[in-house]
């Protein structure tokens, strides 16, 4: 029902080249969502796709929301991949900047399942009509 763009943010202050390759990434302190998020299920399936691992990156924390991951970003703790939707307010006000990877697209699509089987509940119903129609 709704595509998410992930992106590679920084602190503003980070000195960081505004484009870089995995390879220089590699290199780079990287904070990641702990294990089992969706956020790092994608990210692991984009370096599957272009033949890396978490394990040849430079991990400095691993932590357990995207409210977490933005504040370690913006104290410049390193670089992390997070959802655009996510750092909108902090990319619009320069506190966080996106870094483009060269030969990265990241996208991801999130789906709403139901059963015909079952009758939603009416506020249920109400939420998922907003969901489709704000998507």
């Amino acid at each position: 029902f709704a595509e998410d763009q992930l992106i590679l943010a920084a602190a503003a202050a980070n000195q960081t080249l505004s484009q870089i390759t995995m390879e220089e990434l590699c290199q780079l302190p990287f904070i990641v969502r702990e294990r089992g998020s969706g956020t790092r299920k994608s990210l692991e399936m984009l370096l599957a796709r272009q033949r890396y691992t978490l394990d040849q990156f430079n991990i400095c924390a691993t932590l357990g929301s995207s409210a977490a991951v933005k504040e370690a970003i913006k104290a410049d703790l390193g670089v992390s991949v997070i959802s655009k939707h996510a750092v909108l307010d902090e990319l619009e006000r320069g506190t966080i900047r996106e870094i483009e990877v060269t030969g990265w697209s990241m996208m991801r699509s999130f789906f709403v399942v139901t059963s015909p089987k079952r009758t939603l509940p009416h506020h249920y119903q109400v939420f998922l009509n907003r969901l489709l129609k704000n998507g």
